[in-house]
């Protein structure tokens, strides 16, 4: 009760135990929970108390949102020498059956072991839970800590249980469930042997859960030393290593991990981030951010928004195009996702114009403006400037990194087409692991495919904006400096415009030896930290610079993972 106190509404309440329904005060924790606007009430069980109807019945009028039942087997021997229990089984698949046939969202938790015939039963598992309407099936790797050392035979290799976690994934989705790893146990990558690559985002998943947990339990083995991951993961489970050792361990690339596919592989957790969001900048008029959808026709890892999220229905975009009217924007922009997929977006173009805007800009990566007459009808509608996003003058790798094949043409036919249209047109970078030594060749690439005319590029580096952020492409401002200074001075010595370093996220001067020709066209961009950002950090030295009241630091992620000695006051 006491735990229960004073809970924030957007705060999830599990209810754990070998199963909480046996609580004699069970109901009572239930009423304590106070009504929620965002947060969610789930329960954690073997399914033995949800064998009694009136358990159900409970769950649902108390409002719990989600059950998660415990089913390593649907065989009653084996399910007994796993849950050491040889009389709850009947009940507990009853119970399971219960839940998934009732209204609760109900999930089955499969904990992967290397009986023989566990793994043999695990199929027997899965056809019998194909008969069940179920939300989703969750995988636990048990933790080599918290199993006696006798016992830790009994659990498979990092291999093994790839091979079975990817065959649960191969049969839930074709039944279009969830899928997922239960607590964030995924395998390293570099132990996965390949087989997991499909399911990318576990591998985001776990090296964000070491970042935030302060990467106990791990140490570096000899694979580390090689492997191009190293700056992100912290190395492997202490415990796995003592159990197993490090043989079948092997370094992993950049490029290797670029083609991870680390879409979000459910929607358990909601990806955070802004959709909508009116800001204030020194600039003339004032700007308004409108995200129209998540979904993408490319998958770079650097990107934040979750790609899972579909199109905005239209008439809630046209209702935030005139709220953020009304508020006085004169600037909007439009992304997503990429929101050229969105049927509106020409008429959320018209909308924006008609209610008085006079810059309409769209955040495209081009492809679908290959197309002249669709670059044409959505002139026509009112777009004034376009983002084009471009991370590569190759276009073998400028594919690889967007993994999207044959897009770096059509991205660059659609750059020459809004110029020649007069759309005002710029070109979006994001520095990367897998680019930022081609920086400086980029721009001089730009300079000769439009050797004619204004040049604006828009230098970002890629940083953990959000969870879906892959923590392994992000590089440190040490490593990309001399090519960013590269870079810049060409672009000052050839005439062409470039932003993106003052700001959430930018360059902060000293990141760049406090160099303020950088700068001196770009301070009526700064975005100053009136309201003490969380996200954001400085070191005690920062107030001794005499640029600190311009600059709002570095995101709290990019110190933990590389500390603050590069923030040198000038």
């Amino acid at each position: 009760m006491t735990q229960l106190e004073g809970l924030r509404d957007d705060t999830t309440v599990t209810f754990a135990g070998s199963d909480p329904l046996e609580h004699p005060d069970f109901a009572r924790l239930l009423e304590q929970c106070p009504p929620r606007s965002r947060g969610r009430t789930k329960l954690l069980t073997d399914g033995f108390g949800l064998a009694r109807p009136a358990a159900i019945e409970l769950l649902e009028r108390s409002g719990v949102d989600e059950v998660q039942v415990v089913m390593p087997t649907m065989d009653a021997a084996l399910w007994g020498a796993v849950m050491r229990s040889l009389v709850r089984f009947e009940a507990c698949a009853r119970g399971l059956e219960n839940a998934a046939r009732s209204s609760l969202s109900t999930y089955v938790i499969v904990p992967l072991l290397r009986l023989r015939s566990s793994l043999r039963h695990l199929e027997g598992l899965l056809d019998r839970l194909d008969d069940l309407p179920i939300h989703g099936v969750l995988v636990a790797l048990p933790e080599l800590e918290r199993v006696p050392p006798p016992l830790h035979d009994l659990l498979p290799s990092h291999p093994d249980a790839s091979a079975a976690m990817s065959r649960v994934f191969e049969r839930t989705r074709a039944r279009r469930r969830e899928i997922g790893v239960f607590e964030r146990q995924p395998i390293p990558p570099c132990a996965a042997d390949r087989q997991l690559d499909s399911y990318g985002d576990l591998f985001n998943q776990r090296l964000r859960h070491l970042s935030a947990h302060g990467a106990k339990g791990v140490r570096r083995v000899e694979a580390c030393t090689d492997c191009e991951l190293a700056q992100s993961c912290p190395g492997i489970d202490d415990a796995y290593v003592r159990s197993r050792g490090d043989g079948g361990l092997r370094p992993i690339t950049v490029a290797e991990a670029n083609g991870w596919y680390t879409k979000p592989i459910n929607r358990l957790e909601e990806i955070q981030y802004t959709r909508v969001s009116p800001f204030d900048s020194q600039r003339a008029g004032k700007r308004g951010l409108l995200r129209i959808n998540g979904h993408c026709n490319m998958g770079c890892s650097f990107c934040f928004v979750d790609l899972s999220h579909p199109n905005v229905p239209e008439e809630r975009l046209m209702a935030e195009v005139d709220r953020l009217a009304q508020g006085g924007v004169t600037h909007l922009v439009l992304s997503g996702g990429e929101p050229s997929l969105h049927p509106a977006l020409p008429r959320l173009i018209e909308r924006a114009r008609e209610r008085g805007m006079t810059d309409v800009e769209v955040q495209t990566n081009g492809v679908r403006f290959a197309r002249r007459e669709y670059t044409e009808r959505v002139v026509r509608a009112g777009l004034t400037t376009a983002c084009v996003s471009l991370h590569s003058s190759d276009a073998a790798e400028s594919d690889a990194i967007t993994k999207q094949p044959d897009a770096f043409a059509k991205t660059v036919q659609a750059m020459h087409t809004f110029r020649e249209l007069g759309v005002w047109t710029r070109v979006s970078h994001v520095i990367n692991k897998l680019n930022y030594e081609d920086v400086p060749r980029f721009v001089r690439w730009l300079r000769a495919e439009f050797p004619d005319g204004m040049l604006d590029i828009c230098f970002a580096r890629a940083q953990e904006i959000s969870s879906q952020t892959s923590p392994w492409i992000l590089p440190s401002f040490a490593e990309i400096k001399p090519h960013v200074r590269a870079a810049l001075d060409y672009c000052l010595d050839h005439d062409i415009a470039f932003s993106g370093l003052i700001g959430q996220g930018g360059y902060p001067p000293c990141m760049l030896d406090g160099d303020l020709r950088y700068y001196e066209d770009a301070m009526d961009q700064i975005h100053r930290d009136a309201g003490g950002s969380s996200d954001f950090v400085k070191a005690e030295r920062c107030s001794a610079c005499s640029f600190d009241a311009h600059c709002v630091g570095v995101r709290r992620a990019y110190v933990r993972r590389h500390g603050d000695e590069e923030m040198r006051p000038f």
